[in-house]
């Protein structure tokens, strides 16, 4: 079970780990295809007219265009006027995606941003307010519309609706409109897709955009000339196109950041798992070995090969690891990406999670667990099927004890009492176990240390970046150097379009970095496991190795909690002992990762507090305080008469 179970947990780490990011990145491809994401946004200052639109979408490589109208205005609500952006509802590109209610059926209809709305607000009137200046009233045909459902759009990915010039400079939300509500007699802009596809975010992709930017650029600017050249208006100064793509789409742009941190930590974590599994696995069946060293010189007696033999035990570790690798491989590639997907729904709730199965990375990890583990087996099993029959069926004459360093520091020495001297004496005995429960245990403080480590670096950046580097409040953008009226009054001046309050970005920046929280409470609990089933299995060998030393002493007299003492004490040490070696690995661990994170436009303050390093130490601390709590009932099930029996 120890074998099968750590090959579960460190397959299912590793595997669900390495896939996560794929698996969101699939459910936002999938989302942007279904809903036909743009590829190409186009803007312009003079607008576009049909014939503009006809144009584009003759180009052999543009699978669909389409025009559309977007206008910001306020929007009465019972909090007062807020700003909203006013959208036409799309037929081809950029199609919302519903998620309560109905598509309008009337003019006098629209759709509401799921997230500004909840399903109470189904049926309620909203009305464009009197406050928008004779401009933006004049971009539309009416002013009242019924909610008739609610929807997700692929333009808002995330929580951020943008900045506006009206209001509080940030839109509360969207609103979809039929295209017959707007009078503008040309489009605000057009979106066009692709006939060539390519995943999202891949480098695939961004090669296909850069193929056919150039390309847009000069028809759109070919159309525009020739529209103004036939138009008495046309004096050389011509109208300003801007070519815009995914890249510049603050939510396409922020779920690549925000996934990105989870593919760092995934390319360094697992491997510790992995080594730690394997080194499990060489004490395991080196300790099955040994017991039945035995029976293996009977099999080698009566003409079993060393092929043979050893098979056994092949078999043995091949089906314990090729079980334990299908319950970790199904349910860490199948659960670990819903949980996360859960801790970033708060940000980016458009899609539902599928499973994605990915055929590589499960002969990747089933080919490095089969060889891992059974490359130990056989290393374990070599040297003992290298001994003739004859000494292999006698038992193993008993470890000769050693003096220990500490014994020659006379003065230290004499003041330790008989149980301490013991345990000490225990813990060299057995170097090989020793060596194991250190790198074993300090592993996992180190993983520890690291997953509080890129807490602390990373959770309060919002903060630190907000009100210690960017200290001013409010960005505006300007139209036409109208600055000093802009800085005596950052709303409500002409030439001003669009402010950005700082607070509200720094909200998002926090929300974002909020659901760290959940990866690194994760990896505590799985580096957690991985210290239970070490310290456990260890545990479990160190009694099966000494049981007739264990009933020796319970003859001799020993009350249950000094034998308690005496054979469990040594975990505590240990534990303490790796838990200070952990602590600069973990240091190191931390680095590593920290620098595999990359996100664009964003720097961390790479540091591990001090709560950190003892958060840590209490935890590996606890996980063998509850082992030998658990132990202790396994040491009163051995039986001492059985236990003493000498092996004729």
């Amino acid at each position: 079970m120890a074998l099968l179970l750590i090959v579960a947990l460190s397959v299912g780490f590793f595997a669900g780990l390495k896939i996560t990011q794929d698996a969101m990145t699939a459910v936002c491809d999938d989302y942007l295809s279904e809903q036909n994401f743009y590829d190409y946004r186009l803007i312009s200052t003079a607008g576009f007219t049909e014939e503009d639109l006809q144009a584009l979408s003759e180009l052999s490589f543009i699978g669909s265009a389409e025009g559309t109208h977007s206008v910001d205005a306020l929007v009465s609500g019972e909090d007062g006027d807020e700003p909203f952006k006013l959208l036409a509802l799309p037929d081809e590109v950029n199609l919302p995606s519903l998620t309560a209610g109905r598509m309008p059926e009337s003019t006098e209809e629209c759709l509401a941003d799921a997230r500004a709305f909840d399903e109470e607000d189904i049926g309620s009137t909203i009305r464009i307010s009197d406050e928008n200046d004779a401009v933006v009233l004049s971009q539309f045909s009416g002013k009242e519309f019924t909610i008739t459902g609610l929807v997700h759009s692929p333009l808002y990915l995330n929580t951020d609706r943008g900045s506006t010039g009206l209001g509080n400079g940030s839109l509360s939300g969207f609103l979809y409109l039929s295209e017959e509500n707007f009078t503008a007699e040309v489009y605000t802009e057009i979106c066009l897709t692709l006939a060539e596809k390519a995943p999202a975010y891949s480098e695939e992709y961004d090669d296909l955009i850069s193929r056919y930017e150039d390309e847009v650029m000069a028809e759109c600017e070919k159309q525009t000339a020739q529209r103004f050249r036939m138009t008495e208006a046309f004096t050389g100064m011509t109208p300003e196109i801007y070519i815009l793509t995914r890249g510049e789409n603050a939510g396409y742009v922020s779920f690549e950041n925000d996934t990105s941190i989870l593919s760092g930590v995934a390319d360094i974590f697992p491997v510790f798992f992995i080594l730690i599994a394997i080194l499990v696995c060489i004490t395991t069946m080196t300790r099955m070995v040994d017991e039945e060293r035995t029976q293996i010189g009977v099999l080698k007696a009566m003409g079993y090969s060393r092929a043979a033999v050893t098979a056994k035990y092949l078999l043995y570790a091949g089906s314990a690891t090729l079980i334990g690798w299908a319950v970790g491989f199904f349910a860490g590639t199948w659960g670990l990406p819903r949980v996360f997907w859960y801790a970033y729904s708060a940000l980016y709730g458009f899609a539902p999670m599928s499973y994605l199965f990915r055929p590589s990375l499960a002969f990747l990890t089933l080919a490095v667990a089969l060889a891992g583990i059974l490359g130990s087996t056989w290393l374990s099993c070599r040297r003992e099927l290298s001994g003739q029959p004859a000494e292999l069926i006698r038992p193993r004459s008993a470890k000769e004890g050693k003096r220990i360093l500490l014994e020659r520091i006379a003065p230290l020495w004499k003041r330790l009492s008989f149980l301490q001297k013991v345990t000490l004496r225990n813990m060299f005995r057995y170097k090989k176990r020793l060596l194991m429960m250190l790198i074993g245990i300090s592993c996992c403080t180190g993983l520890i240390v690291t997953a509080f480590g890129v807490r602390d670096s990373m959770i309060h950046v919002g903060s630190l970046q907000y009100e210690n580097v960017q200290k001013y409040d409010i960005e505006a953008s300007l139209s036409d150097g109208s600055q000093q009226e802009a800085i005596s009054n950052l709303e409500n001046t002409e030439g001003v379009s669009g402010v950005a309050r700082l607070s509200d970005t720094q909200k998002r920046v926090d929300d974002a970095l909020s659901c760290l929280n959940y990866i690194i409470w994760l990896i505590v609990l799985f580096s957690g496991a991985l210290a239970f089933i070490v310290i456990f299995n260890l545990t479990n060998i160190n009694l099966a190795e000494r049981s007739r030393e264990i009933a020796t002493v319970e003859v001799l007299g020993f009350y249950p909690e000094e034998t308690d003492s005496y054979v469990l004490r040594e975990n505590l040490v240990l534990s303490v002992i790796a838990d200070l070696i952990g602590l600069p690995l973990g240091t190191l661990f931390h680095r590593i990762v920290m620098n595999r994170i990359d996100i664009e436009s964003m720097s961390f303050d790479v540091r591990i507090t001090a709560v950190s390093y003892v958060l840590a130490l209490i935890c590996t601390v606890l996980f063998a305080v509850i082992i030998n709590l658990f132990m202790r009932r396994q040491i009163g099930k051995i039986q001492m008469t059985e236990s003493l029996k000498a092996v004729e």
